[in-house]
């Protein structure tokens, strides 16, 4: 009888582990993937700050895409603040939904738009890793010219939490 009881604990046990190791996993695929489903952008994708309804400054400006039901946005938080740290940076915010209302369209959010004297030089994630983590930051090191990009990166590779439009095509 004892062992039975001791049978019937350990078949729960593995059973909870297997149903809650099931459940994170189908959880995280909906979240963390790369950027672009397929890995690239729709294309043409070379959206002005003009026709985002923005001035064009000298120097980086970053606008921020997000959609308010991601649940990445938190994590790219910390990616926002520490881009008030760098000197002569513009930051702007836009919805998906109003990127969408412009024919502007984005594979996945949260994202930024890299534009330099006005001309957009990456668009993607802000750091791979399921966790966004600011270690990790794919932007920073340009926006503070301690590396260069050599030409456009329109970044849709890389794994990284996402949100999948469903407003992109």
């Amino acid at each position: 009888m004892h062992n039975k009881k001791i049978y019937f604990a350990l078949c729960l046990l593995i059973s909870w582990l297997v149903l809650t190791s099931g459940a994170i996993w189908l959880y995280s695929q909906q979240i963390y993937g790369p950027f672009a489903v397929n890995g690239t952008w729709p294309l043409p994708f070379n959206p002005t700050l003009t026709e985002l309804g923005l001035k064009q400054h000298s120097g980086w400006q970053v606008v921020h895409v997000k959609d308010k039901a991601c649940r990445c946005n938190l994590l790219t938080d910390k990616h926002i603040d520490a881009f008030k740290d760098i000197p002569q940076l513009q930051q702007s915010n836009i919805s998906v939904q109003q990127l969408h209302e412009k024919g502007i369209n984005v594979p996945a959010t949260p994202a930024m738009l890299a534009f330099y004297n006005g001309e957009l030089l990456y668009a993607g994630p802000y750091a791979q890793g399921a966790l966004c983590q600011l270690e990790n930051s794919l932007m920073i090191p340009v926006l503070k010219n301690e590396l260069s990009l050599d030409g456009k990166w329109l970044n849709g590779e890389t794994p990284t939490c996402r949100c999948v439009s469903s407003l992109s095509g």
